[in-house]
């Protein structure tokens, strides 16, 4: 199942959930529901930055 992430507009803390819609999450630093869906890397991405991060610091 993919997970999104979201940023609360009331406290800003970023977080992720399971589903995509809305007004199903809540955040689960302050309770909120005024929350925002923002774009996540895709798996694939995030592992090629991973990997980037791994030879950047071995250098």
């Amino acid at each position: 199942m993919p997970d999104y992430e979201f940023v609360c507009q009331e406290c800003g803390r970023t977080f992720r959930g399971l589903t995509s819609h809305i007004g199903d999450e809540m955040c689960p630093a302050c309770g909120g529901f005024d929350i925002e869906l923002v774009p996540a890397p895709s798996r694939e991405s995030a592992q090629a930055d991973d990997r980037q991060d791994t030879r950047d610091t071995e250098n």
